[in-house]
Order: C-alpha cells, then structure tokens, then sequence
C-alpha cells in the first residue's frame, strides 16, 4: 500500500475527508494532507519536494510548471469554488446566488465580516467591494484573520459574518449562507491540481480520481463546481 503526500488548500478542508476516504476505500493507497492558505502552497513545495499532489489557484500551478517541479501535462482544472457569505444558523434550501443578493447582503448587512487576509478570497472580497463601490461601508467592519480563522471566529461569535469559498461552507451544519456571488462578478477561487515530477503511481491514482465526472455530483454539494483550466 502506498500513502500519496498532499497539500491542499484550507478552502476544500471540509471536504477532503469524504473524498480522500473514498479514495483510500477505491484504491487501497493511505493519503496524508497538509492545509495552508493557496499562495503559501509554491513556497511549501520548493521547501519539501516529497508533496506528490497540491491543489492550490491556478496561477500557483503554472508558476510550479515554470519552475519545473510539474510537467506541464501534470497541470489540471479542479474546482470552482464561488464566494459566499455566511452567519451562524442552518442552511435554507434555496440560497440566492445571484448578483442582486450578494449586492443587496453587502449594502444592507450590520455587523463585522471576516475574511482570510492573506487568502485568495480576501483578496476576491477586496476586489468585490471596490467593484460595487461599497469599500467605504465596511471600513472599519472587516476583519482580517488568518487561515481558518473566518469560521472559528463566526463560531466563537467574535464577527458576524465570514467572507469564504463556498466549500468552506457547504458541509457544514451551523452556518447559514447568505449569498453566494455568481460567476460574471468573477470573485470565484479556481482551483487547479498538480502532480509533481518525484510523484508515483498512486498519486496518479488520486489525481484521476479527483478530477473524474463521477465526483462531480459530490463535489457540487461541497460547493465546487468543475471549469475549463485556460
């Protein structure tokens, strides 16, 4: 039995456990995972080439490609992950995700947000804010946290809303997602896969499996959704 050594992003930490356990019951091979925020993953992997498969943005794949680490083969979409916004409480079953309730919730929402300050999604929240010209109600409101730190504090109560991707929320069972951005504000996190060159066999095998159709359906109600790596 061989074990596959990966770094994943915390944005699909609620679901790696369902989908690597899969994998482990599919395929016999044990995984191991490390969670850090998605620009931290180059860095980690120059540092400990033994990582067989990251899952990081897009942008973070080609540079592992240009420095040589993955072939440019190795290089794959994986998920979509949209910008939500959540509260504590359930789920209902019909959550907006549209371009007018994510406007309406950030226009009329009291209270502190916080977000991941040196994530993707922070940055995806900035960009946001700016574009509908809604920056100056939240200065003063938004609160940078480290990864993983939007949810504990909603949990704790120390803000009133986290700023995350979708997958970060999705699973869960005590947050209430209050929009969800659609694609054309383009402040989705993309996520990409790559296989490094020193992989073997079974981390193939995980690739191939996470990234198969037949995952699709479950992804979806982790809150990914596929898309074509340009």
């Amino acid at each position: 039995m061989s074990k596959v050594a990966c770094l994943f992003p915390i944005a699909i930490r609620e679901l790696s456990p369902q989908v690597l356990g899969a994998f482990t019951r599919e395929y016999g091979h044990e995984t191991s995972v490390e969670f850090v925020l998605n620009p931290e993953v180059p860095d980690a992997i120059k540092r400990d080439p033994s990582y067989d498969i990251a899952i990081t943005n897009p942008e973070y794949g080609a540079l592992l490609v240009e420095d040589g680490l993955v072939a440019p083969q190795d290089h794959r979409a994986f998920l979509r992950a949209p910008l939500a916004f959540a509260c504590l409480g359930q789920n209902s079953a019909d959550i907006p995700d549209d371009a007018d309730a994510a406007r309406e919730f950030l226009q009329t929402a009291t209270g502190t947000l916080g977000y991941t300050g040196a994530g993707t999604s922070g940055a995806r929240l900035a960009a946001l804010l700016t574009k509908l010209g809604l920056a100056e109600r939240w200065a003063g409101r938004l609160v940078a946290l480290p990864g993983g730190g939007p949810a504990s504090a909603l949990r704790a109560g120390d803000v009133d809303f986290a700023a995350l991707p979708l997958t970060n929320f999705a699973l869960e069972t005590d947050f209430a997602v209050q929009a969800i951005c659609p694609d054309h504000l383009d402040v989705h996190i993309d996520l990409s896969l790559v296989i490094t060159r020193t992989a073997g066999d079974a981390a193939r095998d995980l690739a191939a499996f996470l990234t198969d159709p037949a995952q699709d359906a479950q992804m979806a109600r982790a809150g990914g959704l596929r898309y074509v790596l340009e």
